[in-house]
Order: C-alpha cells, then sequence, then structure tokens
C-alpha cells in the first residue's frame, strides 16, 4: 500500500521530460509498467530527476556512489547504471522502493 501511495504522489517536473521519456521506455521494455512505476518513484525521491543531483560522493538520478566522473552530463547511462544496480543489489526496482521506503535510502 506504501508503494501506490509513494507512486500516486509522483508529479514529474517539465525540465526532466525527456529524460523520464526515456527512462520509461527502457525500464518499461525490461521490465514492465510496475517496474517502470518503481523505478520512478526511487528516482524521483533520490534527485528529484536532476541528473546532475549530487550529495555528498553522491551522482546523479540514482545518486550513485563515486560515479560523477563518468556519469555527467549523460543521463542515458545513468538510468541504465542505476536500473543495473537495482537490479543487482535488490532484485528489482520494485525491491529498491521497498527498501528505500523501511530506511529512506537504497
Amino acid at each position: 500500500m506504501k508503494i501506490l501511495l509513494i507512486l500516486m504522489l509522483i508529479l514529474p517536473s517539465n525540465h526532466a521530460a525527456p529524460i523520464r521519456e526515456y527512462a520509461h521506455e527502457y525500464i518499461v521494455s525490461r521490465g514492465g509498467n510496475t517496474e517502470w512505476r518503481c523505478f520512478d518513484a526511487v528516482i524521483y525521491r533520490e534527485s528529484r530527476w536532476n541528473p546532475n543531483s549530487e550529495n555528498g560522493k553522491h551522482f546523479g538520478l540514482g545518486q550513485i556512489a563515486n560515479s560523477k566522473h563518468y556519469l555527467k552530463g549523460k543521463p542515458r547511462k545513468q538510468v541504465q547504471k542505476t536500473y543495473q544496480y537495482m537490479i543487482h543489489r535488490y532484485g528489482s526496482a520494485c525491491g529498491a522502493l521497498e527498501f528505500h521506503l523501511a530506511h529512506n535510502w537504497y
């Protein structure tokens, strides 16, 4: 239920539209619509879809650690690497969102 509530609260920003469109196609083609909604929720919580977002050593859409040097200016690559990280660490974007909701980080 928490996941559904979070998904309903996400409001896309205009500056993020092109990268969100790319991410939608990328994630849906690999994991389907539910996976996309979870991915979208995590990215919104982490960076508000700002590919230049920084928090200490964490950078980009998914706030991947130590990644600024190879992800700066490459939002499509950020989508790919962030989704790969979610799959590797949590099994899915929905697994990453569940962890995020419980711990406020992923």
